[in-house]
């Protein structure tokens, strides 16, 4: 449980900033003017649920598989819209890259964590 705690909080802080920096230069990440917002808010919803995954995972573990799973939704939601709006070129080529290469295996894996969390709880709730 550690270990999620600290790669949520991690990976919470560095989309943080990330987020900030897109904010003021959105040039950097070469998201057109007209999506910035929708970009925004998607990774603000991820920040907050990578937070609340990293707490919960730390502090009550039992209710960390419902965070993990809005996490994985989020991240592969995140991956689809990135690619969606990318400017067509580098910019979508980067996008995709990003998507099939971090993205969407780290969604997987929150995944499978949760489901493997899940099935573990249930089968011991059974033997109990």
């Amino acid at each position: 449980m550690r270990f999620v705690s600290t790669a949520a909080g991690a990976a919470a802080v560095i989309l943080g900033g990330w987020i900030a920096v897109m904010r003021f230069i959105p040039e950097i990440g070469g998201v057109k003017r007209d999506d910035l917002n929708k970009w925004l808010a998607i990774d603000t919803a991820e920040v907050a649920t990578l937070a609340g995954l990293s707490v919960t995972a730390a502090w009550r573990p039992s209710y960390s598989h419902v965070w993990a799973l809005a996490g994985t939704a989020l991240v592969v939601g995140d991956a689809a819209l990135d690619v969606s709006i990318a400017k067509p070129g580098p910019d979508r080529d980067r996008a995709i890259g990003m998507a099939a290469l971090i993205e969407v295996p780290s969604a997987l894996a929150l995944g499978s964590w949760t489901l493997h969390r899940v099935i573990k709880r249930r089968r011991a709730a059974r033997a109990a």
